[in-house]
């Protein structure tokens, strides 16, 4: 009977290893799949996170390049205005030719008329002479106050061109500005 007792105490043996054997399998395919859920949970958070990140970023540089666009056509307008200074500074400089060529006749006037001054006595016969000669350079002011008058025009207009340049500079402050605001956000270290 011994042998017997021997064979059921192999056979228990056997079947609680079995058991345990299975017991072990199903603790170890249980950890398996939570192990497997919780990764799956790990990878759909950072995939999400990813993904959020992304739309933020497309959102940021479609912000940016708005307003860099804004930007961009601010300083077309700068050129724009600055190409009618330059117009109006090229006119400037041209009625000022023309005034110092009026001058430098008006100039020679007086000369003409110093030198025919220096002996008065002996030139009272040729001072109607000079005088004739005289009322023919006031044709020489008319020039010149037309070239005063488009000098004054040229600069109210040079004013209103500054006026828009500063407005535009200021528009372009502003979207810098504006452009800026994201990034503050981010804990970066200010200068």
């Amino acid at each position: 009977m011994n042998s017997e007792s021997d064979q059921r105490e192999v056979w228990e043996l056997v079947e609680s290893s079995l058991r345990e054997f299975r017991e072990g399998m199903h603790v170890q395919e249980q950890l398996a799949i939570h192990i497997g859920r919780r990764t799956t949970h790990i990878i759909r958070f950072t995939l999400a996170g990813l993904i959020g990140l992304g739309i933020a970023l497309s959102l940021l540089i479609l912000v940016l390049t708005r307003d860099m666009h804004a930007i961009t056509r601010q300083m077309h307008d700068m050129a724009s205005h600055m190409s009618a200074m330059r117009n109006d500074v090229e006119n400037m400089a041209g009625n000022t030719g023309s005034m110092d060529r009026c001058m430098t006749g008006i100039r020679a006037a007086i000369e003409s008329m110093d030198e025919q001054f220096v002996d008065l006595t002996a030139h009272v016969q040729s001072m109607d002479a000079s005088v004739v000669e005289m009322a023919g350079h006031t044709e020489l002011l008319a020039p010149m106050t037309d070239n005063v008058y488009a000098m004054s025009q040229s600069i109210h207009i040079l004013q209103q061109e500054i006026a828009i340049l500063n407005q535009s500079v200021g528009r372009v402050s502003y979207d810098v500005n504006h452009i800026s605001r994201p990034v503050k956000m981010f804990p970066f270290p200010g200068p």
